[in-house]
């Protein structure tokens, strides 16, 4: 009878009618540690994930490769369309005997959940680690098999990858999630056996549903306690292109004045760890007459890394933004043009960025219905921070772009084909996919350009907007308030498995501000 509690325990605990949730494993993608389950993120669902483990990068499992190491994982998890997630993720190890780094690396993983295949019977998912890298440690492409009963869940997978790398062969896990806030995991990831706990807490966060995690994780044949911390929201699709920026009803002569953050974030370079630079962006802004615009910017940076100031080694990214300046000064016109299909130009005067001057033309015709779109950008700049920005090019730049843009109105979302030249002499392809969630955009794009001094790359960016504050217009009889958008964006080389993945950070750039036709008519539907 002395066990009875015990028994009574158990069995409550096996039968409880909790149904297993698809938490995050310490290697950003759905699974137990170091595993992968075949469930994937919902569409639109984001999430970030820091860790502290420090991999086990050796053929097999050792006591001593990750002594005296430590060891930060940045993860960014997206599901960006039905049955697909992607996670971006950044790495950097320390060796703390010799004061030197043992990793360094910036990954995008994706799995995809096969969708002809009932769930009641069995998920069966297939993914690829540093998906156009060339890492041995953190790469391979794996498929993976998941049965869920209740609030269990078991899965048994294969992965190819190297030797050294972290998936490699048969893996197998076991999930159980006795309450709503604990999950218990086990596993064996193709090296070692681990074993982990998640505890999750659903609150409300701006009004979104929001989980926030811990999990502990350790192993048999390496016991230090490794942990992970996350959080992830779910955004609604359906608003994503109906929010107002309220610029198209700008009052005349009635000035606006939008506030807007900017950073650049360079991470795990050969220069440090982590480089940043913040600001703050004040615009001024005023309709003249109908289709007519006068605007101004004002940089007011805020803080910044040592190698982002003036003669720093990344200096030039921010154009040497170290101190308070006024960076944008334009005129904007806006030709509308009625025919059966709707035709907008826009020619912009003016100086586009610090030390940046010149004219831009941009014409866009699309179809009735605005699910076809076809847009020219030219640009005539001169670049007076040319010789530090790029040493190889005069001080022209040129820009000449033709894009056709497919509005898939089912997935909210835009594809979007460009080929040309861009604003710094890269001369290529690039295709892209914007999604729109709630007040929330993701961009991804891939391009194959050409440099006639630094030679044939493969780019791929993600660009992240979000609104910074409110997404209205604060009225007053003499000054509008516009908060602006906090903008990230992240971009890799993509290499061989052989090659080395230097950052291009000028590639596919482009002259961009608020009242460019993508901007100011086209994205918000105003075509």
């Amino acid at each position: 009878m002395k066990y009875l509690p015990i028994l009574t325990l158990l069995t409550s605990l096996l039968y409880s009618q909790e149904t297993i949730q698809a938490l995050p494993s310490l290697q950003g993608f759905r699974g137990v540690v170091n595993t992968p389950n075949a469930e994937v993120q919902q569409e639109g669902e984001f999430e970030l994930l820091y860790t502290n483990q420090v991999e086990n990068l050796t053929p097999d499992s050792v006591m001593d490769f990750r002594d005296d190491k430590r060891e930060e994982n940045y993860f960014l998890n997206m599901g960006v369309l039905p049955n697909l997630d992607a996670t971006l993720r950044y790495s950097y190890g320390e060796n703390l005997e010799r004061d030197i780094s043992y990793l360094s690396d910036r990954i995008i993983n994706l799995k995809y959940q096969l969708p002809f295949i009932p769930k009641d019977i069995l998920t069966v998912a297939l993914g690829a680690e540093d998906l156009g890298g060339g890492n041995s440690y953190l790469s391979s492409q794996y498929m993976v098999l998941s049965k869920t009963y209740k609030n269990l869940r078991a899965s048994l997978g294969y992965a190819k990858g190297e030797e050294i790398a972290a998936l490699d062969g048969v893996f197998g896990s076991i999930e159980y999630q006795p309450f709503a806030w604990l999950q218990l995991g086990g596993e064996y990831d193709t090296k070692e056996w681990n074993g982990v706990l998640k505890a999750n807490y659903a609150t409300t966060l701006y009004h979104q549903p929001t989980n926030i995690g811990l999990m502990a994780k350790s192993s048999l044949d390496y016991n230090d306690l490794y942990f992970g911390i996350y959080a992830n929201s779910q955004f609604d699709q359906r608003l994503g292109r109906a929010w107002e920026r309220s610029y198209l009803s700008m009052d005349h002569l009635k000035p606006t004045l939008m506030l807007e953050p900017s950073f650049i974030l360079v991470d795990g370079s050969e220069y440090g760890h982590m480089d940043y630079t913040v600001a703050l962006n004040a615009e001024l802004s005023m309709r003249l007459f109908d289709h007519t615009i006068v605007s101004g910017e004002y940089n007011i940076p805020l803080s910044m890394s040592g190698n982002f100031d003036d003669g720093g080694i990344f200096a030039y990214r921010n154009r040497h933004k170290t101190t308070p300046n006024i960076d944008q000064i334009l005129l904007s016109q806006y030709l509308p043009i009625k025919t059966s299909y709707p035709w907008i130009n826009l020619l912009q005067v003016g100086r586009f960025d610090k030390e940046l001057e010149g004219v831009s033309f941009e014409s866009g015709v699309s179809n009735p219905t605005g699910e076809h779109r076809v847009m020219l950008k030219l640009s005539y700049l001169q670049d007076d921070l040319h010789q530090q920005m790029d040493r190889y090019r005069d001080e022209i730049r040129e820009e000449k772009l033709l894009s056709y843009q497919y509005h898939l109105a089912e997935m909210n979302a835009n594809l979007k084909l460009t080929a040309g030249e861009f604003l710094y002499n890269d001369r290529g392809v690039m295709l892209g996919l914007k999604r729109y969630f709630k007040h929330i955009s993701a961009s991804f794009d891939i391009a194959y350009t050409k440099h006639d001094y630094k030679g044939n790359n493969k780019v791929g960016r993600l660009t992240l907007t979000m609104p910074f504050g409110t997404t209205q217009k604060l009225r007053s009889d003499y000054l509008d308030l516009q908060m602006g958008d906090l903008t990230y964006v992240r971009r890799k080389t993509l290499a061989l498995k052989s090659g080395t993945n230097y950052a291009q950070p000028l590639h596919l750039n482009e002259v961009k501000n608020h009242f460019t036709l993508e901007n100011y008519y086209l994205e918000r539907e105003h075509f």
